[in-house]
């Protein structure tokens, strides 16, 4: 997650193109091992307990290693040893930047410094971005305050599932204010009502952005954007909705109950919703909430 705000700042200070950009950022999909998949080389699980676990998590916002220790598949000592293994994402990108001949070891680190300089963080907060704390991201990248805490619970649960489950690429853009009578296409809306009155949405930038995101939650493919994928995303939603109202809920925070989800071809939205962008590799993407 990290290399994909750092990346574009890397181009944007002209330390390297956007060819190169594009070709790092496709390079690093495959040196980055998951955890599951060491698991499986170590023979510490089976594929079985990894395809378990993984679809599990597209209804708990909880983290591969967590719900592996939970069911008794991994100790805490296997999972540390694991991670261990893992580098860290900036690391990889320093690596293939190097081994690319884009740039050297010192200037990744003056640019990395630079980058921290710029965010105006310091020490702590910044290893929290480099360690991919989504909580930090929402924070200092997307800027939600922590004041709204719907939308700041929300958006760290909705960044966190689509990475799980949709891709693991996903680019935290900065939020912003709807402009009076903002008007979205491909909307996928769910209502909650309970200590509080919201409607939760998440918008596609367009058609095949939409297409493409219904297709991997549906896991298949649609001749079209026809119902069929409408009712995938609307399902997404579902599962994101229900994610946080049950852990409102067992925080104590706030009881919310969810109404049946609706797909809008377009909708206008009041100049009170923060409104949170995001890109992947299958397109562009918003969520937000109307209080």
């Amino acid at each position: 997650m990290f290399n994909q705000i750092f990346v574009p700042y890397l181009v944007k200070k002209n330390t390297i193109t956007p060819e190169q950009a594009e070709e790092i950022l496709e390079v690093q999909k495959t040196t980055r091992v998951r955890i599951g998949t060491l698991a499986i080389e170590e023979n510490l699980m089976t594929p079985q307990q990894v395809d378990f676990v993984n679809n599990l998590q597209s209804s708990k916002n909880m983290r591969f290693g967590d719900i592996a220790i939970d069911k008794g598949y991994l100790t805490k000592e296997q999972l540390g040893s694991l991670l261990s293994r893992q580098p860290r994402e900036h690391i990889v990108l320093k690596q293939l930047l190097s081994d690319m001949d884009h740039i050297g070891p010192q200037q990744f680190e003056r640019d990395l410094n630079n980058f921290k300089f710029s965010l105006g963080l310091d020490d702590k907060e910044f290893e929290r971005l480099l360690d991919g704390d989504i909580g930090a991201y929402i924070s200092h990248i997307a800027e939600i305050s922590g004041n709204d805490v719907i939308m700041q619970e929300y958006a760290k649960i909705f960044v966190a599932t689509t990475m799980r489950i949709i891709d693991r690429e996903v680019q935290v853009k900065k939020s912003f204010e709807a402009k009076l009578d903002s008007s979205y296409k491909f909307v996928a809306a769910q209502g909650a009502v309970g200590d509080a009155s919201v409607k939760f949405m998440f918008a596609a930038a367009d058609e095949e952005s939409a297409k493409n995101f219904a297709e991997i939650f549906a896991k298949d493919k649609f001749a079209s954007f026809n119902e069929d994928a409408q009712d995938s995303l609307k399902e997404f939603l579902n599962c994101i909705d229900g994610i946080l109202i049950t852990e409102f809920s067992n925080a104590g925070k706030m009881e919310l109950d969810i109404e049946v989800p609706e797909f809008h071809e377009t909708l206008s939205v009041e100049n009170d919703a923060v409104v949170l962008p995001f890109s992947l590799s299958t397109g562009d993407y918003f969520v937000f909430i109307k209080k």
